[in-house]
């Protein structure tokens, strides 16, 4: 409904949540709907700014929605010319921008619209067909921690391992997700209706919590690098696929190494073996019945062998 409205000398309906333009030529004139509240044709498109950094150079994207300024940057002048033709593109073809985003209303995305669960499911089974089984063993074994991490709460009466396996042994799994019993399904039905929508990786603080549970065992313990870096590359994949699908405008996930535990590189001296110790365990290996002469000196050879080129190498580096 048109509220608070009036006739100006160009034909126009005016109102004080937009403008509404009618057809002069027609006696039925037809209403072509334009900016809401959070919409606008007060766009401004500036041409790409290139920057140097310290390893590659950048190309930025600068325009302005309601005086609102935005940028974005690209590491190519391709990806940037495509972006900046689409917001002229969008221009010209008279299409309101969001003042939120930026970005026209068609490329808003649907984050809001779109459970977690719903596309952790989706992703699954886009996954399924073209990856190892290992690989969707450990998909399965990320998105249960990132499920249980966003869920408002636990299910009441329901033990946690219990949910734990319903989501990376039934839910994540696209051969047995059909034939999961009837617990398991009403389970799954508990986490669905309570896990929110996409809209919340746009919360730094939910992304911070979700890396800091990804990073730490059941026990309170801090999981091994290892580990943490898988979770992270499948979270990557699952954020790219959001991106294309148009429901993520970027991946919310950091790159940041500092957020996960490195190994450590060094030596400790102290689970090596001595000399004495080699002495017993080579005189041990002797004493075996067959081949424990050859084994003796096969790994007498491995032992003062790998010294001696260690030594070997620490004189090469000092001349």
């Amino acid at each position: 409904m048109l509220a608070d409205w009036w006739w100006d000398h160009g034909g126009r309906v005016r109102s004080d949540s937009g403008t509404r333009f009618l057809d002069e030529g027609r006696h039925r004139r037809d209403l072509i709907e334009v900016p809401t509240m959070d919409a606008t044709f007060d766009v401004r498109v500036w041409q790409i700014e290139r920057g140097s950094g310290k390893l590659r150079e950048s190309y930025g994207v600068g325009w302005s929605v309601g005086g609102k300024r935005h940028r974005k940057t690209f590491q190519t002048f391709a990806l940037a010319d495509g972006f900046r033709a689409e917001l002229v593109t969008a221009t010209h073809a008279g299409e309101p921008f969001n003042m939120s985003t930026g970005l026209p209303d068609r490329h808003v995305p649907k984050a809001s619209s779109v459970g977690w669960y719903d596309f952790a499911v989706q992703f699954t089974d886009a996954q399924w067909p073209r990856v190892s089984a290992n690989h969707r063993k450990n998909t399965a074994r990320t998105l249960m921690i990132v499920t249980t991490a966003l869920m408002d709460r636990d299910p009441p009466g329901v033990p946690s391992r219990r949910v734990r396996t319903a989501l990376s042994e039934w839910a994540f799994n696209t051969n047995r997700r059909d034939d999961a019993p009837d617990d398991v399904a009403a389970v799954l039905g508990w986490v669905q209706r309570h896990t929110p929508t996409m809209d919340a990786w746009t919360d730094p603080l939910i992304v911070q919590d979700v890396l800091l549970v990804l990073g730490t065992l059941l026990d309170g313990r801090r999981a091994a690098a290892s580990s943490v870096k898988r979770h992270r590359r499948v979270l990557h994949l699952l954020m790219r696929y959001a991106i294309i699908r148009g429901i993520l405008l970027s991946d919310p996930v950091p790159e940041s190494r500092n957020l996960t535990q490195r190994s450590a590189s060094a030596i400790d001296r102290r689970r090596l073996l001595n000399e004495r110790q080699t002495a017993q365990l080579l005189g041990w290996i002797y004493g075996r019945p067959r081949s424990g002469q050859r084994l003796q000196a096969f790994f007498a050879t491995l032992y003062f062998t790998g010294v001696r080129q260690k030594k070997r190498s620490r004189c090469v580096s000092r001349t």
